[in-house]
């Protein structure tokens, strides 16, 4: 009987001390689910935070592609803009050429006229 009760006793301690341990585990799981938790709403604040960060970029981006396309847009437009201009330059130095040789064929006409109408006057 005294080896018995000495059993219960034993087993009486054990289980305090396993119900001891059981507390101390339920509050370390706890303190641990609520660092979990304060983790994963950090990790949420931050995940929304770049969400925005990206929509920003991606806004910027598609503004700046806008301009790179309009920037395009414009050099194309000087482009033809100065093929334009060297085709008038060009036809502006034909017709010069031109009116330069008229001139020069008129002034032989004129030269050789004056000539005629020298030796006209002159018989």
């Amino acid at each position: 009987v005294v080896k018995l009760e000495e059993q219960v006793a034993n087993l009486l301690e054990k289980l305090r001390t396993s119900e001891a341990d059981k507390k101390d585990l339920l509050l370390k799981l706890s303190e641990l689910e609520f660092r979990k938790n304060e983790i994963v709403e950090k990790m949420q604040a931050d995940l929304h935070q770049k969400e925005d960060e990206i929509n920003e970029f991606q806004k910027e981006i598609g503004k700046l592609n806008h301009q790179v396309q309009s920037l395009e847009e414009q050099v194309n437009k000087l482009d033809v803009t100065l093929v334009e201009r060297e085709q008038l330059i060009t036809q502006f130095k034909d017709k010069q050429k031109h009116l330069e040789d008229q001139k020069a064929e008129v002034e032989g006409l004129l030269v050789s006229a004056e000539s005629k109408l020298s030796e006209a006057q002159k018989q």
